[in-house]
């Protein structure tokens, strides 16, 4: 009978322990079965170690390499100090433990579990797997949970900041200012408000030579920084909450804990909490860029024409279509797209407006509510919101609220309340939390759409010419009905201007 040619197995997952007590961990496993090995007569040809990697999932460097070593004949033994060392999935482990080993001729011997292949098998070697594959399931539950916690706390679990920002020093959870990146972002929200397309911001970034945001991480990696600016990398940035202060995560899951792939939540079910570090943007801005996004047809007709100032705002009052520019050579107007769609079906009449006769309207109204209000300071009081004070008491429930429930999280982790139970709250204050968090948002969001409206006022006062970026901050809407009468609603100033 040839002599075995046996295979020591090492494994420790992160979870397993203190990570500066990793490696002596794996020591303490090889010198456990080399002393086995050396009792027992089994002369050991390889040694196989993963450092740091799951038991649910058997696609380690380490494993794989011993699982060539023995489809090449090199290997007829496989030692482990326990059988949760092979693997933590009871499915995975048991296809190994009562078909491959066997198939291939090779015994497997768990030490401390006292399972040996080459002898009968106790009946409660499955069963070791299962309650293997349960506390991996356990302990994935609990990793959640406490990330959950942080989360909920306002803290940065991430590997990369998001552009525009770092890891602060002092607090590795806490997100700072990274000043030029920054003020990349600061130029791309004034660019899109002022009119331009994210396709137009994507190829400017690139044209001027701005680094993407991940050319930074490419470069740390000793990758080349990669292609340009892209319509994904400037929307994104456009649109995450991120950047007026809100620290958002989990916007993906895991689709199991034995699994790597992972699925997108929907933007309902992210997890946002306000406040949590120094805006780029302010929340009036951050707000008007998601409404542009919402708006079809605010784009140039042509790459390279400046979009017109009144492209998305400007609607028939009759049947709810844009109002689109239309030229007879000598002048431009705005006629009805649904008119001008179907001009025989008589769904809806044309409505010729010259396009300066409407920019005069706008420019007069907008006048005549400057004139009415003398000191254009005093806008903020045509449209008071929510007091400063109520912000700060909203702002100090908020804060009690996010405490409360991260101390349920805490409480489930730490196994003091009950799934059903934990569910059940955990639900209720988490409406409690979006709702508060939506008032204050109103509330802040108030105070800085006035200060807004009012300074664009007053360029519109100092004489400056109606622009797309002026018009997109002053104009919420204009409708034109049949008898050409227009209806034009200003931002932030309940006061509706008919022409």
């Amino acid at each position: 009978m040839s002599a075995a040619r046996a295979a020591l197995y090492l494994r420790l997952s992160k979870e397993d322990g203190d990570r500066d007590g990793a490696s002596q961990s794996i020591r303490n496993q090889r010198d456990f079965l080399l002393d086995y090995c050396g009792k027992n007569s089994l002369p050991v040809v390889e040694i196989y170690a993963d450092d740091g990697y799951t038991g649910t999932n058997f696609n380690r460097p380490g494993f794989l390499r011993m699982v060539e070593d023995i489809e090449a004949g090199r290997v007829d033994t496989v030692l482990t100090k326990d059988l949760s060392r092979l693997g933590r999935d009871y499915i995975l482990t048991g296809y190994y433990l009562e078909r491959y080993f066997p198939e291939r001729g090779v015994r497997y011997i768990a030490v401390n579990d006292r399972i040996d292949t080459a002898a009968e098998q106790s009946d409660m070697t499955p069963f070791r797997a299962v309650f293997n594959d349960l506390y991996a399931k356990d302990i994935s539950r609990k990793v959640r949970a406490a990330l959950q916690t942080r989360r909920q706390m306002g803290k940065f679990i991430g590997t990369y900041p998001p552009y525009g920002y770092r890891k602060d020093p002092a607090d590795r959870n806490h997100l700072v200012v990274e000043a030029e990146e920054a003020a990349q972002v600061r130029r791309i929200y004034a660019w899109f408000l002022g009119g331009q397309t994210v396709s137009a911001i994507a190829r400017r970034l690139t044209e001027e030579g701005v680094p993407t945001p991940s050319a930074g991480k490419r470069m740390a990696c000793g990758q080349k920084p990669g292609a340009g600016w892209s319509y994904p990398m400037v929307r994104r940035i456009l649109s995450m909450p991120t950047y007026r202060g809100d620290l958002v995560s989990r916007m993906s899951q895991k689709i199991s804990y034995k699994l790597d792939r992972v699925r997108r939540l929907p933007r309902e079910e992210w997890l946002v909490a306000e406040g949590t570090h120094e805006a780029i943007v302010s929340s009036a801005t951050f707000e008007r860029a998601q409404e542009l996004l919402a708006v079809r047809g605010y784009a140039a007709r042509r790459k390279t024409a400046e979009p017109r100032p009144l492209t998305g705002l400007f609607f028939c009052a009759d049947c709810g279509a844009p109002m689109t520019l239309w030229s007879n050579g000598k002048a431009r107007y705005f006629v009805c797209a649904g008119w001008k769609r179907n001009p025989g079906e008589h769904r809806c009449t044309a409505h010729y407006l010259r396009e300066e006769a409407v920019l005069e309207a706008v420019r007069a109204a907008l006048a005549e509510l400057l004139a009415q209000v003398r000191d254009p300071g005093g806008l903020a009081e045509e449209a008071a919101g929510p007091a400063g004070e109520e912000a700060e008491i909203l702002a100090r429930r908020l804060e009690r609220s996010r405490d409360a429930l991260a101390a349920l999280y805490r409480d489930r982790a730490e196994g003091r309340v009950g799934q059903e139970v934990f569910d059940a709250l955990a639900g209720r204050m988490r409406r409690q939390e979006r709702a508060l968090a939506d008032k204050l948002a109103a509330a802040r969001r108030g105070d800085e759409a006035r200060e807004d409206f009012r300074t664009r006022a007053m360029e519109l006062l100092g004489g400056k010419t109606l622009s797309r970026g002026l018009a997109l901050g002053l104009i919420e809407r204009i409708e034109a009905s049949s008898d050409k009468a227009l209806v034009i609603r200003l931002r932030c100033a309940d006061i509706t201007q008919k022409r």
